[in-house]
């Protein structure tokens, strides 16, 4: 079912600095323009926004639209040609796309690994394709099932065992420091 008509580009943390992921970022107040924007040309779009990433999927009536669409839109939108963007972002399509965000669902491509606020980030870029009418079936379908294995992964491995987040992650980095924590606070 999820065969090349899937294109998907995008950045995250481990392709670019954070200059050029706050170019990319889509806010919550311009996302149904960008939604809309993209709707136009593709049969369905979802639109996956964080602070550590920024991922456009796009379902086309054919391979070849991806792309040139996703071209397109990065040039309007962001202001950036596709020689811009290299290396900075990910260019995947068809099963490659979806390995991708299962893995982004896992918490395996995230910053921290296994952190879970990626699923309600997925939930919620769902949310907005449907209330822009760009989430389709195939989309649709595949966001769900992504959300489903993301659950899975952290329900099955020791992925989610610890408390994961960035904050976390810092104060325990900070906590082993020979200086410590005791009595030290954060305004």
């Amino acid at each position: 079912m999820f065969d090349h008509h899937l294109a998907m580009r995008g950045t995250s943390h481990d392709r670019a600095p954070l200059a050029v992921r706050e170019r990319m970022a889509i806010g919550p107040d311009r996302l149904p323009a960008a939604l809309a924007r993209l709707g136009t040309a593709a049969s369905e779009v979802v639109i996956v926004s964080t602070c550590n990433r920024t991922e456009v999927y796009v379902w086309t009536g054919a391979a070849a639209d991806g792309p040139a669409l996703l071209d397109a839109f990065f040039a309007d939108w962001f202001g950036l040609s596709r020689g811009d963007l290299d290396p900075t972002v990910q260019d995947l399509s068809g099963p490659d796309a979806v390995r991708h965000l299962f893995r982004v669902a896992s918490g395996l491509e995230s910053l921290v690994l296994g952190e879970p606020q990626i699923l309600g980030q997925l939930r919620d870029a769902l949310d907005h394709a449907r209330a822009a009418g760009t989430a389709g079936p195939h989309l649709s379908r595949l966001v769900t099932e992504a959300l489903r294995i993301g659950k899975r992964a952290r329900s099955e491995t020791g992925i989610a065992r610890n408390r994961t987040s960035i904050a976390h992650a810092a104060v325990a980095v900070a906590a082993r420091h020979p200086i410590g924590l005791a009595g030290r606070r954060v305004a």
